[in-house]
C-alpha cells in the first residue's frame, strides 16, 4: 500500500472547479497519483531545519534593521535634518549621523489632571 503525505497547496486544481468535496478531492488525488504528478511533503532533517531557522532569523534581523533605518530617516526629516550626501548607509553617512545633535529639548510630559 502506497502512503504519502500531500500538501493541499501543491495540488494542481482543474480550471473552473470551485466546488470542493471530499469525494472530488479523492478522485483528483487518485488521478494525480496514477499520473505520478504528486508533490509529496518531506520532513526536513535537523541540519536542514537549523539552516531554515538561521535564514528566518537573518530575514527578521534584516527587516528590523531596515525598519529602524526608515524610522531614523523619517525622524530626521520631521526635524528638517537632511543628509547632504548622495547615498545613505555609507561610512560618510554614519559619520554624519554621529555628528547630529537634537535641535530642541524633548517635550515635557503633560501634567496629570487632579
Amino acid at each position: 500500500m502506497r502512503c504519502e503525505v500531500l500538501a493541499p497547496s501543491k495540488l494542481q486544481r482543474p480550471v473552473g472547479e470551485r466546488v470542493k468535496t471530499d469525494a472530488r478531492d479523492a478522485l483528483h488525488i487518485a488521478e494525480l497519483l496514477r499520473l505520478d504528478e504528486i508533490v509529496t511533503v518531506t520532513i526536513p532533517s535537523e541540519p536542514q531545519e537549523a539552516a531554515r531557522d538561521l535564514v528566518r532569523a537573518r530575514e527578521d534581523a534584516r527587516r528590523d534593521l531596515m525598519s529602524a533605518r526608515h524610522r531614523l530617516g523619517k525622524l530626521l526629516l520631521r526635524h528638517g535634518i537632511i543628509y547632504p550626501g548622495k547615498t545613505a548607509g555609507t561610512k560618510a553617512h554614519h559619520a554624519w549621523l554621529r555628528q547630529q545633535r537634537a535641535l530642541s529639548p524633548p517635550p515635557q510630559p503633560l501634567p496629570m489632571p487632579t
